[in-house]
């Protein structure tokens, strides 16, 4: 595990690449805007690529903010047809996403270009 207090600004720019370079793989579908609600992410299952791969980079950000709790990611199915699908983030007692990490949810899945994304 990383100690957090031995992190340098050159540390950082590794992991801006990284994450940067491991997302150009997920591009956000352009025109599509998303939001999450309190059931996460709805959408159809072809549409949801660019923002599964986020909520993963919302999920260890929370798990930072929270000390190494626990953090799921879970990937819901609908009783819609079977293409309707969604993903959400639950928190460490199973409870919802906090509502005040809704907005980093939604600007993450919105960010248009790699670049945004890491400076989101």
């Amino acid at each position: 595990m990383c100690d957090s207090r031995h992190i340098t600004h050159a540390n950082f720019d590794n992991i801006y690449a990284a994450v940067a370079e491991a997302s150009s793989g997920f591009a956000k579908l352009q025109g599509l805007l998303y939001g999450y609600g309190t059931a996460g992410f709805r959408l159809k299952a072809h549409l949801l690529t660019s923002v599964v791969f986020r909520v993963g980079l919302l999920a260890a950000v929370r798990l930072k903010k929270l000390n190494g709790q626990t953090i799921g990611v879970m990937i819901t199915a609908s009783h819609n047809p079977a293409e309707d699908n969604g993903v959400k983030l639950v928190d460490p007692q199973g409870e919802m996403l906090e509502g005040s990490w809704e907005a980093y949810a939604t600007l993450l899945a919105n960010a248009q270009t790699d670049n945004e994304l890491v400076e989101a």
